[in-house]
């Protein structure tokens, strides 16, 4: 027998593909609760001044958070789910006072007020965003969305 090493993956140079004043992450992932260490999955610009990013929570069983940051500054969601040992839908929506969880098929957590959004997003990483608390799970479908979609459309897509 051999044991395989982890698969690592990292994209850069993102940046025409990527509209950092709004956009959707989606993930349809599993991972398995680890109180080592948050695992996460990260649109940045090579740090975590300027990011949107994906956690499973290290410290509570079934816990996602969702960080946008701009320039060291974050506004944190948080939505604790059933089960994220199976197959989930995921997305986070950023735009200018209108940053949400999507959890399959449903809104679970909303946040209007916040009008703050990263700039120069240019990456994708299994990741912080700085080479630390990698992500460690299975994915089916990752997709990355250059608007922030309607309710309908992020409804369908998570359902």
């Amino acid at each position: 027998t051999v044991t395989r090493n982890q698969d690592q993956f990292t994209r850069n140079n993102l940046a025409s593909l990527i509209n950092s004043a709004e956009g959707v992450l989606f993930v349809e992932a599993k991972t398995t609760y680890d109180s080592s260490e948050s695992r996460r999955i990260t649109l940045s610009d090579g740090t975590t001044n300027n990011r949107v990013s994906l956690e499973f929570d290290e410290s509570v069983d079934n816990k996602i958070k969702a960080f946008i940051t701009l320039n060291g500054a974050t506004e944190t969601l948080e939505y604790t789910a059933p089960d994220l040992s199976i197959y989930n839908k995921i997305a986070i929506k950023w735009k200018a006072n209108d940053f949400a969880i999507w959890f399959n098929g449903s809104e679970v957590v909303t946040e209007a007020g916040e009008s703050r959004v990263p700039t120069g997003l240019t990456q994708l990483v299994f990741d912080g965003g700085n080479g630390a608390n990698f992500f460690y799970g299975e994915v089916k479908q990752l997709q990355v969305f250059k608007t922030a979609l309607s309710d309908s459309q992020l409804a369908a897509l998570t359902s």
